[in-house]
This record gives structure tokens, C-alpha cells and sequence, in this order.
């Protein structure tokens, strides 16, 4: 059984990174390899991880930032939330960690796949890392599977890093059409746009695979609005949830890294792994978000939901509803009137799945 050696995000503290890394993981072994999750941390997540005053920008914010977590108890909420990480990959990462091309050189697998998340976006990355574009190793096939670069646009100084990269590459996808064009110009190869590795799988399936964790929230009974944000503007997201709110008459809850309740919110939940979170999303009467894989499991899972734009990446959720025919639910709080048609929703995504594993399946054995 031939070795994919897997670089993506799978350690950050996000439930996007970890459900598309386990998604990625087991379609690699439902194809018949043996993959494996190689533990590689890049620059900007080491610098975040030991000095988080590198990325608040001085010594003061640093302390006025430290003083609120440790009020708030956020390391021990993100660790409720991300503990679990080993036990939802199962053994699937690697023993050796590795922090640089040099020590990735020492790795050893018959393919190298780099993706899905955003691992060719350099505000997320630190700058252009080749580790994620398989600048390392002596594996006989690269293959890019659903890598993005969010709202990106490569700049004339990294074109020359892509192309060498890129050309060593056998097969090459990314999930979104902005991706391929930037891609395009920098070098003439073929360039899929494949779905993301979370939606090659079913509801039941990824009930499945989230059986191994433990589930607060499997079995929540009540009627509520979930929201859930990772991007910046909060206060403008938090007004529109409490139009919905005051609309509906339902009790919000609210996903977050600690234990601070906002005005409106009627349960703040911390601590929530990805279990629980998937649970909140499948039994919720409408949910808000502004996250990509938040919209990718309210699809799955066939709710009443609303996208509100993440401003500073909004290229991902926009292609994603695009192509599913759901234009109407970015932004438009006037979407909840209309019933969503999932039947016809879902013959195109059973489309999109099974042309994207063929697409990989010919790229891992070709």
C-alpha cells in the first residue's frame, strides 16, 4: 500500500482546519493508501504559539491581551475545544514534528499531497512557505488536492516561488476558480477546481467519524438561531443576529473561545470541539455564520441559514454558494422567507463530490 504523506493545517485551534484535515485523511484511505498527517508547524504558528506579542504588535497589548485571557479562561476553553485532536485523527500523525524544509527533507512517502485549507495564502502562512507547496522530499507524484489561497493575489515577487514549486507538481486542483486564475498566470499547467475534502462526505458519514468524541450536544432538544464567527467585524455580525433574533423569537446561541456573553446572546458555548459544534449546526432552527465550513456543514446537513461576508476573504463562501445555486444567502437576511430547495442543492453537490474524487483518485494512481 503505497504512503501519502499529507501537509495541511491540522494543529491550528479551528474547527475549519481540523474537520477538512480528518476529511482529507479519510478519503485518502477510502481510495485504498495509507495516508498519514505529516506534523508540521510553519513559521507564523510558531511565532504565534511562543510570542504572541509578535503578532499583537507591542509589549502593552501583549499584557492587556494576556490579562483578559487568563480573566477568561481561554486557554482552557480553546483546550476543551481542541483537545481531542489525536483522538479524531486516530493515530494518523506523524510520531516526528517538523518546523522546517530541512527537517521535512528526512520525511519519506511515495506521494506528497499538499491541502485542503488555506495553504497557499501567505496572510495565513507567514509569507510563502514551500513546505505547503511540496518544496521538500523525493516522492514520485505531487498532487495539490483543493488547496486555496482565500481572496489572495499572488504578488510579482512570489511568482518566481509558485512556478519552480508548482512545476514539479503531477496533478494539480484548488478549490476555488480565483485560485486557478491566479495560478494561470504565473504557469501553464492544468488546474482543477475540486470541492472541498469536507463535502466529499455525507451527513451520516461524518456522524460517523465524530462518534469518537464526546458530545454535549447530540441530543439538544430546543429551538434556538446558532451563530458562529471567525471573522473581524463582530459587532456588525452580532447587529444582524439580533435582527434575526428579534424576528424569529428565538433564543440565540452563540460559539466562541471563552465564556463572555455579548448583549443579546442567551447562551455563550466554549469549549465546544468538533462534535458538538457539527451537533449545534445539525439541530439548530437557522444559523449565522461567516465561516466557510460553517456554511459547508449547514449545507449538509440541509438548514435555513445565512452567510454573512467575512470582508477581509470573501472570495471562499462566495464561489461555494455559487456553485450550489445559494447566491441568495450571503448577506440577505431576507433569504429566511424562502425555503431552500436541497433537493435540487443536493444533485449538485453529489455532482461536484463524485467528479472531485475521481479527479483524485486518478491523481493518486495515475
Amino acid at each position: 500500500m503505497k504512503t501519502v504523506g499529507i501537509i495541511t493545517y491540522h494543529a491550528s485551534k479551528s474547527y475549519g482546519a481540523c474537520l477538512q484535515a480528518k476529511a482529507t485523511l479519510e478519503i485518502v484511505r477510502k481510495l485504498g493508501f495509507y495516508p498519514e498527517l505529516i506534523d508540521y508547524i510553519n513559521r507564523k504558528e510558531q511565532k504565534r504559539f511562543k510570542t504572541p506579542v509578535n503578532s499583537l504588535g507591542s509589549a502593552a497589548k501583549y499584557i492587556r491581551w494576556k490579562i483578559k485571557s487568563l480573566i477568561l479562561r481561554d486557554s482552557y476553553w480553546a483546550k476543551k475545544a481542541f483537545g481531542y485532536t489525536g483522538l479524531f485523527y486516530q493515530g494518523a500523525v506523524t510520531h516526528t514534528k517538523y518546523t522546517s524544509l530541512d527537517e521535512l527533507n528526512k520525511s519519506s512517502y511515495d506521494i506528497l499531497l499538499a491541502g485542503s485549507d488555506q495553504v497557499w495564502n501567505p496572510a495565513i502562512t507567514g509569507g510563502i512557505d514551500k513546505a505547503f507547496l511540496l518544496g521538500f522530499g523525493m516522492a514520485e507524484k505531487r498532487i495539490s488536492y483543493a488547496s486555496s489561497m482565500g481572496s489572495h493575489v499572488i504578488a510579482q515577487e512570489e511568482k518566481k516561488i509558485f512556478k519552480e514549486c508548482l512545476e514539479r507538481f503531477s496533478a494539480v486542483s484548488v478549490r476555488e476558480v480565483h485560485a486557478k486564475n491566479e495560478i494561470k498566470k504565473v504557469i501553464d499547467i492544468p488546474v482543477s477546481i475540486v470541492a472541498d475534502p469536507t463535502l466529499l462526505f455525507n451527513r451520516d458519514e461524518w456522524q460517523n467519524f465524530l462518534s469518537v468524541l464526546p458530545d454535549r450536544f447530540k441530543s439538544i432538544k430546543d429551538k434556538y438561531i446558532l451563530s458562529f464567527f471567525v471573522g473581524g467585524s463582530t459587532d456588525t455580525y452580532y447587529s444582524e443576529v439580533s435582527r434575526i433574533k428579534q424576528k424569529m423569537g428565538l433564543p440565540l446561541y452563540n460559539i466562541q473561545i471563552n465564556k463572555y456573553k455579548r448583549k443579546n446572546v442567551d447562551r455563550a458555548l466554549a469549549g465546544v470541539n468538533c462534535a458538538e459544534l457539527i451537533s449545534l449546526i445539525k439541530n439548530a432552527s437557522v444559523v449565522v455564520t461567516d465561516s466557510y465550513h460553517g456554511t459547508v456543514f449547514s449545507i449538509l446537513f440541509e438548514k435555513d441559514f445565512i452567510c454573512l461576508s467575512n470582508k477581509a476573504n470573501p472570495v471562499r463562501v462566495r464561489e461555494l454558494l455559487n456553485s450550489l445555486g445559494l447566491d441568495e444567502r450571503l448577506d440577505n437576511l431576507e433569504c429566511l422567507n424562502d425555503k431552500i430547495d436541497y433537493d435540487s442543492v443536493s444533485k449538485k453537490l453529489i455532482k461536484i463530490r463524485e467528479e472531485s474524487i475521481e479527479w483524485l483518485k486518478n491523481a493518486l494512481t495515475a
